[in-house]
Order: structure tokens, then C-alpha cells, then sequence
């Protein structure tokens, strides 16, 4: 794992301020994909970034503001933190773990510039965009950089589909980490949209627009995400996390544009389970959850008996009691109602019935 040699550099040395902050980082980004995974992870986190500035007196200009920089981001003190990784790119452009953390900066502000009517998210996907996508240019194999960029691709589409916009609240004097719930006193709901760049839009604002535009430019950004995809399995052919994103992305475009040509809906969910089957063929011991994985593709691919099959045999090997979440939809849509809802309870998933269209 990546954590390993920062984990063993403390051994030999528990002072060592980088080894401290590096370790912080690499938990972040292994837990990011997940919101469940980040609030799990977040107080080792902040202990790791706490010792990193505590031991940080002597490190270069460089490092002493990596380790702050990072530190401001876990606590949610975002201004700062995009302040210093702007500092940080200022010196040295070609920064990866700034650029990375810049982009992380922008997709995690969850606050408003004002609390007055003027206020809109403090939030730049702009710069997110171009942060992420300058990382993995400089470094194509460098598989953190594109779980973030492919979600704002998604909400960036979900908005234009009238899927579902964020909401956001007017800052207040208590900063909230990037693994914490804000108490939101007066919510407001804001959507992104892709006109000559990323613009926020009140969601009260969206039903008095065409949405054709949005979705056309949201159209294009979802052909860019699926380039980039294809550039990151070529780098990273062996590594199933790059192909199981790529199934996950194509799954969710499909899911958002269910009304469209059912050629196109069936090529989709074709090239998800192309790539999910990828993906599983490269994992060293595969298990119940991806069983359930590849089962939700086929069911997308309307190999309804195929999936039911599957799902059976991965339900009688994992028990209902420990069934991930993506099994609730799979038995759900092969008719195993009862242990369907069980499993959707447990995992405070919302389970919508949708036939063979349910993923």
C-alpha cells in the first residue's frame, strides 16, 4: 500500500514531520471514493497532520508549507488552504501533490461567499478541472487525480439532466473537515453548469432555462471524461481500480440520459460490462462484492437471468447479513424482494425498483 514506507519510516523515527504528513495524505486519498470510507478515516487524519506541523520546525519553505497547507484543508479551513497550494503551484507549477490538493480545495468548499442574496459557492470547478486534469497529464498512472475530476464530470451532467444540484450554506465561524456533515442553518441549492466555463446557477433558477445548451456542453465534458478514461486503462492497463471507474462512469451516464436512443443506452451499459469484467479478471482474489458488481452490469445489459444467477450464487456464499449495498438492487430486480429490502435497510441505501433498468 502507499501507506507502507511512511508507516515504517516512523518506526525508525517518530519526529519525521514528512513521513507524518505523507501518511495523512495517502489515508485521504484512500478513503476519498467514499464518504462512509472519509468520516471512517478523518480522525486518523487530523492526528497525523497535527504531528506532521508539530514536528515541522526545519523542513524547507517547500515541505513547512505542503504539511501547513494539508493541515488547513483536514481542519476545513479552505481559505487557507487554497491560499498555500496557491503558493505552492506560484513557485513550482508542476507541484502534483499541490496541484491534487488544489483541485481537492475546490471540490470540497461547501460554503457560500456571502450569506447575503448575492452569495453563490465559494467553489471553483473551474480550477478543480484544471488542476486534476494538469495532474494526471504530468503523470498519467497517477490514479488519485481522477476519482474527484470524474465526479464533478457527473454532477456537472446530473445538473443539466436535472438529476440534483449540492447545497451550500453562508461561512460561519466553525470550519467543518472535509469528513464532517455542516449543520446547515439556511441552505441554499446551487447547480453547476457549463457554459464557456463552469458557472453556478441557483437551482430555483433552472426550470426558467433551456437546458438543451447544458446538456450539450455537459455532453461534451462526459466525452472528455471518456478520453481520459481511455488514456488512464492504456497507462494503467493492469490495474482493475482504472477499469472499474471506467464501468462506474459509463454506468452512471447511462442512468442519466434513461430516455435516450436505446442503441446508445445499450452500447453504454455493453462497454460497462466490458470494463467491469476487466476489472474483476485483474483482481488478485475477487469476492461477493464483485460478484454483485459485475451482476448489476449485466442486469444494465439486460442479461437479466445471467445477473439473478450470479447474484444467487454470491448471496449463498456472503450471507445476507454481510451482502454489500450493490446486492439489494440485483436481488431486487430478480424478484428476491425480501432479502433485497433487508439489505437496503442495512445499508441505508434508498431502493428504487426500476426493473431491468435498476444498477
Amino acid at each position: 500500500a502507499a501507506a507502507d514506507p511512511f508507516t515504517k519510516a516512523l518506526t525508525a523515527d517518530s519526529t519525521f514531520a514528512l513521513a507524518y504528513h505523507r501518511l495523512a495524505e495517502a489515508t485521504y486519498w484512500d478513503a476519498a471514493g467514499s464518504d462512509a470510507s472519509l468520516s471512517a478515516a478523518g480522525p486518523r487524519i487530523a492526528r497525523l497532520s497535527t504531528e506532521a506541523v508539530r514536528y515541522s520546525r526545519g523542513l524547507s519553505w517547500t515541505d513547512s508549507a505542503h504539511v501547513r497547507a494539508f493541515h488547513a484543508f483536514q481542519l476545513g479551513d479552505y481559505e487557507t488552504a487554497r491560499t498555500m497550494y496557491g503558493a505552492l503551484l506560484e513557485a513550482q507549477p508542476s507541484d502534483v501533490h499541490a496541484l491534487l490538493m488544489a483541485g481537492s480545495v475546490e471540490f470540497h468548499d461547501g460554503w457560500l461567499t456571502t450569506g447575503g442574496p448575492d452569495g453563490v459557492p465559494r467553489a471553483n470547478l473551474n480550477r478543480a478541472i484544471r488542476a486534476f486534469e494538469e495532474a494526471v497529464r504530468l503523470q498519467p498512472t497517477f490514479e488519485l487525480g481522477y476519482g474527484h475530476l470524474f465526479s464533478i464530470h457527473v454532477d456537472l451532467a446530473e445538473a443539466a439532466y436535472g438529476s440534483g444540484c449540492g447545497t451550500y450554506e453562508a461561512p460561519g465561524a466553525e470550519w467543518v473537515s472535509p469528513w464532517e456533515t455542516a449543520r446547515l442553518e439556511q441552505p441554499r441549492s446551487f447547480c453547476p453548469v457549463v457554459r464557456d466555463s463552469i458557472e453556478w446557477l441557483a437551482f430555483t433558477a433552472l426550470d426558467s432555462i433551456d437546458r438543451a445548451p447544458l446538456r450539450q456542453q455537459a455532453d461534451r465534458v462526459f466525452r472528455n471524461s471518456v478520453r481520459m478514461l481511455d488514456r488512464w486503462t492504456a497507462f494503467a492497463s493492469n490495474e482493475p481500480r482504472a477499469w472499474r471507474t471506467k464501468a462506474g462512469v459509463l454506468l452512471r451516464r447511462r442512468a442519466l440520459i434513461r430516455l435516450g436512443p436505446p442503441e446508445h443506452l445499450r452500447a453504454l451499459a455493453g462497454d460497462a460490462l466490458t470494463a467491469g469484467r476487466q476489472a474483476v479478471d485483474l483482481t488478485p482474489e475477487p469476492g461477493a462484492d464483485d460478484a454483485f458488481f459485475l451482476a448489476g452490469l449485466e442486469l444494465a445489459a439486460g442479461l437479466e437471468a445471467r445477473a439473478a444467477a450470479r447474484g444467487r450464487q454470491a448471496l449463498a456464499s456472503t450471507g445476507e447479513a454481510a451482502a454489500p449495498r450493490a446486492a439489494a438492487n440485483v436481488l431486487a430486480a430478480s424478484g428476491q424482494l425480501g432479502p433485497a429490502r433487508r439489505i437496503a435497510e442495512r445499508t441505508a441505501l434508498q431502493l428504487y425498483l426500476l426493473g431491468s433498468d435498476t444498477t
